[in-house]
């Protein structure tokens, strides 16, 4: 903080941590986490990347092999190398919707200058992968998480749609039937009908009418369905912009066993600014200044926050 009261965003202890989570063991408690081992390194990579703090050409060689060698045979991702089966297991499938994106933005992060860029996607099947991807939708337009022995499993959760349309958009490029690598499209107009049934009383989206709306399963997907016209776009814009919450942590009877330290001392703070919670009634959480900001971002409505609060 400053001497004013405004925050200050400190770069170099921001390094400083996440350098220490690339190049160090992460705590013990990560252990319990490893099949997201990929979404951590695409985090931790992507702020070094946010923060201007350059790679080393031996470091984006060894992401890049390290990626590629969680490619699974049948198409997509695994989350580590933990679940990569053997080859005589790998018919019943360990990839997953989420790791495969998280992959595909790492080797990415991992290309240095125009000309790796254009060929960061070399390695990946991507004719597997896309076939792979075609094979979670299901008739309702909806994404599963993975395709294990033969069935879509996973919710209806609408950050599986926006991840199979950001996985589409990075690899599918303008190849036309008929041409060498032409693979079957995702049925798009059942995914944004999906989107669209999945609007709620308040405005918000979630896996079903029926469901609680939370801004994790808002904000991405509805960026096509917004073009084409969500049904209540008014309801959507006030829900998001009903998101901004103080954070007033109160403790809890549950709070008595197990204290959480970083919560109970956010709350001794008098802090001028304010953040997002992701469902009525809820806590503020940093990433739903992401979730939210990303959707009003492509609505082109930021000035209905006051973004000198967050």
């Amino acid at each position: 903080m400053s001497g004013t009261g405004d925050p200050l965003l400190d770069k170099q202890q921001h390094i400083k941590y996440w350098q220490r989570c690339h190049k160090t063991y992460l705590p013990s408690p990560y252990t319990a986490y490893d099949s997201t081992r990929l979404t951590f390194a695409c985090f931790t990579i992507s702020a070094l990347d946010l923060l201007s703090v350059p790679l080393t050409h031996t470091e984006r060689a060894a992401i890049r092999r390290w990626v590629l060698s969680l490619q699974h045979p049948e198409g997509g991702f695994c989350g580590s190398s933990t679940h990569a089966l053997p080859a005589q297991e790998a018919y019943k499938g360990t990839a997953n919707i989420a790791a495969t994106f998280f992959a595909l933005v790492l080797l990415g992060l991992a290309a240095d200058g125009e000309g790796e860029a254009r060929t960061a996607f070399s390695g990946v099947d991507r004719v597997r992968l896309l076939k792979w991807l075609n094979k979670l939708q299901r008739k309702d337009g909806s994404f599963g998480q993975v395709f294990w022995d033969g069935k879509i499993l996973g919710g209806r959760d609408m950050r599986h749609s926006y991840l199979a349309s950001c996985i589409r958009w990075m690899l599918r490029g303008d190849v036309k039937e008929g041409d060498e690598g032409w693979v079957e499209d995702l049925n798009i107009d059942e995914m944004i009908a999906h989107i669209n049934r999945g609007q709620t009383y308040d405005g918000g989206v979630a896996e079903s009418s029926q469901h609680e709306s939370h801004d994790s399963t808002t904000p991405h997907p509805p960026e096509e369905a917004l073009k084409r016209g969500v049904p209540n776009r008014d309801g959507l814009l006030h829900f998001l912009a009903s998101r901004p919450f103080a954070y007033l942590a109160k403790e809890e009877e549950e709070d008595e066993a197990e204290e959480n330290f970083l919560e109970s001392k956010a709350g001794e703070l008098d802090l001028g600014h304010i953040g997002f919670n992701g469902r009525w009634n809820k806590k503020a959480d940093t990433c739903y200044c992401w979730w939210v900001g990303g959707t009003l971002e492509i609505t082109g409505l930021t000035r209905l926050l006051d973004v000198g609060e967050f």
